[in-house]
């Protein structure tokens, strides 16, 4: 699985895509905001998924995962702190 976060220069904001080990791949947009990643993409068999990431600390970081079936009402799959543990 490799993950790619860039920015669009033709639609002008970050992009995201998710490729597999199967050939298969996923989509979606991104946005910036201060220490907030936020990820938005169609899911393949139906609905959207949307992923934060806040960085909390330089060493520690909250994820939060939801899904929806309209785009409208979200609900909640992941919720999960981070922390790096350096060797």
């Amino acid at each position: 699985e490799v993950a790619l976060l860039f920015f669009d220069p033709v639609d002008k904001g970050y992009r995201f895509e998710l490729h597999f080990a199967d050939g298969k791949h996923e989509g979606g947009r991104a946005s910036l905001d201060g220490s907030v990643l936020r990820i938005i993409n169609i899911v393949p068999d139906g609905g959207f998924r949307r992923l934060t990431i806040n960085r909390v600390s330089a060493n520690v970081w909250h994820e939060t995962g939801e899904r929806s079936a309209d785009g409208k009402i979200w609900r909640t799959y992941l919720d999960a702190r981070f922390t790096r543990v350096n060797e």
